[in-house]
């Protein structure tokens, strides 16, 4: 009798798996997961968050991996959209905006002429930052006075980077960093020298 009862406990045993196994998943479990809609409109974030240092607040001197992509100018910096740097209170309002490069730019002033931002007409995004020399004052570190002099030594040893020298037109000189995406860039006038800070998007970016 006890033999039997065994029997009969491993024949149902094994009914119950034969019973489990014959079941259908539901539907929800068979159709594939649809990816989510995106926006267009909608920044795609980067998996390691970007540190960002504004000229006017921070001293940049230190900080050998510093680029474009980490430099702030009020608020602002290379590839920020036309509608953020709109709505920024540091900045504030343009003096004015002309249309420039065969009508393919706008480029917007702000603080008396102290920067220029440049805005691609069809993207919308902040292709360039000049800030001149009227608002290095307000550039912390030694950063400002390297610039403010012109002292391309100390430009370079700041920034762990030697600049690219050429001169595109007679009266000016351009010293870039291509992998860094800034520029320094004298103008000799009667009587003064000017230089200008211009941020770009760094190459092979």
């Amino acid at each position: 009798m006890a033999y039997k009862r065994i029997l009969c406990a491993g024949s149902f045993a094994f009914l119950v798996v034969l019973v489990g196994c014959d079941q259908t998943p539901n539907s929800s479990s068979l159709t594939p997961s649809q990816p989510q809609s995106v926006s267009l409109n909608t920044p795609v974030q980067d998996s390691s968050e970007l540190k960002l240092y504004d000229l006017s607040m921070e001293d940049i001197t230190r900080l050998r991996a510093i680029t474009s992509h980490n430099l702030l100018v009020l608020g602002v910096k290379v590839g920020d959209r036309t509608i953020d740097v709109n709505k920024n209170k540091q900045l504030g309002k343009p003096i004015k905006t002309e249309l420039i490069n065969m009508g393919k730019t706008y480029r917007s002033t702000y603080r008396n002429s102290a920067i220029h931002v440049d805005f691609d007409k069809y993207t919308g995004k902040v292709t360039a930052i000049y800030v001149n020399s009227s608002f290095f004052r307000k550039i912390k570190g030694r950063f400002a006075k390297a610039i403010k002099q012109g002292n391309i030594d100390l430009v370079n040893e700041i920034l762990g980077d030697t600049a690219l020298r050429t001169q595109p037109e007679r009266h000016t000189t351009r010293w870039t960093y291509p992998d860094k995406g800034i520029e320094l860039i004298r103008t000799k006038q009667p009587n003064r020298v000017n230089f200008t800070l211009k941020l770009v998007k760094p190459e092979n970016s």
